[in-house]
């Protein structure tokens, strides 16, 4: 498939709606990819349409949801440019020395 035959991947993001629940196929993926040593990132998208207590709340629901530390689920924004520089951030730490 495509992600097999690719090139080694140094990290993968998963863009995740904030409104949703984590779905099998998504765990699934997290699965394969933890099986091929890609670390993970999750962006959280759209968490301007929750309040901070909520959206606080439902960041730590989704990544228990997908067995990551709360480090590897960051919350943002596209709208509002919210939580971009923390994904960069993420990413950075995520490739360390894999660039």
């Amino acid at each position: 498939g495509y992600l097999a035959d690719r090139a080694p991947l140094r990290v993968a993001v998963l863009l995740h709606d904030v409104r949703r629940d984590p779905r099998e196929d998504e765990l699934d993926l997290l699965a394969w990819l933890g099986e091929q040593g890609v670390p993970v990132l999750v962006a959280v998208t759209k968490c301007d349409k929750l309040g901070s207590s909520r959206r606080a709340a439902r960041v730590r629901e989704i990544a228990a949801a997908l067995g990551l530390p709360d480090h590897a689920v960051v919350p943002t924004s596209a709208t509002k440019g919210a939580g971009i520089p923390d994904l960069w951030r993420a990413l950075d730490a995520a490739l360390g020395d894999r660039r």
